[in-house]
């Protein structure tokens, strides 16, 4: 419900006139950006500059996923809808299905898609029946509206995360299909999941190519370099990727969002004090 609301206020949004939009926000003493790329945006639109605070992430629920368990599953966290800022399933599954016909899955490993699933308008289920019905007949599955406990179980398990948001999508044009900042992202990383991802919106912030995780541009790059990975597996180096994508997602930790949303509105509180005092 939450989701289908985030959308429809979206959707909404960019329907209001500039100027419109640029008093609204003028009526906030702070704004808060979850990344640069949406700093960015919101400069760009609308003229007016916001602080850049990521989105807290319990790093140490997912950190303590044992490195040493991981076993040959590539995942992708994202809800299943269709059209909007989509997270491109079908794409990605493509994809999958390109490695196993070209022979160069190594053994054992598998696809899995996880995610809730939108069920408020036809198109949606129609777009998850399109997903389930391309994954048919490959190590591919389909899990939709998995529990919390289920779905921590499927970041322990994986070794490789993909997130497809943008592909094939025009980020100057509609920044908004983008990735704003990549929450999923984040947490497989935590979970020492390495990821390839569109280098696209906020993941160039969260994911440095090469040291953390990968990019990839096209189907081709995204296929060469999850072979390359899946051909690490259990090795030294995949390890020092792990170590180091959990390393870099500490920042992130729900103790110093609280520290930095605290120091951030402090200005504010004081502000009504002393006007408050003087009246």
């Amino acid at each position: 419900m939450l989701a289908g609301w985030l959308d429809r206020t979206r959707r909404l949004f960019r329907l209001i006139p500039p100027g419109k939009a640029r008093q609204f926000l003028d009526s906030y003493d702070l704004l808060l950006a979850n990344s640069e790329f949406t700093g960015g945006w919101i400069r760009e639109r609308w003229g007016r500059r916001a602080d850049v605070l990521p989105p807290p992430i319990d790093v140490g629920r997912y950190r303590s996923s044992d490195l040493e368990e991981k076993r040959k599953v590539v995942l992708s966290v994202g809800r299943f809808f269709a059209g909007d800022h989509n997270k491109k399933h079908l794409e990605m599954i493509s994809a999958f299905r390109r490695i196993c016909d070209r022979g160069l899955l190594p053994e054992g490993w598998e696809y899995h898609l996880a995610g809730s699933v939108h069920s408020e308008r036809g198109d949606h289920l129609r777009y998850f029946e399109k997903v389930n019905e391309l994954a048919q007949g490959y190590p591919i599955r389909i899990l939709g509206n998995l529990g919390s406990a289920e779905l921590l179980g499927e970041y322990a398990a994986a070794s490789i995360f993909w997130h497809g948001s943008g592909w094939g999508e025009d980020e100057f044009a509609e920044p908004e299909k983008m990735e704003h900042f990549g929450m999923t992202t984040c947490e497989a990383m935590a979970a020492g999941v390495v990821p390839i991802v569109m280098p696209l919106g906020g993941q160039r912030e969260t994911v440095e190519n090469g040291v953390n995780g990968f990019y990839f541009r096209t189907e081709e790059e995204l296929v060469g370099r999850t072979v390359a990975l899946m051909k690490m597996h259990k090795g030294a180096e995949m390890d020092r990727l792990r170590g180091r994508a959990v390393e870099s997602v500490q920042k992130y930790a729900p103790e110093i969002f609280g520290r930095e949303i605290m120091r951030k509105i402090e200005p504010i509180f004081q502000s009504i004090r002393v006007s408050e005092g003087g009246a």
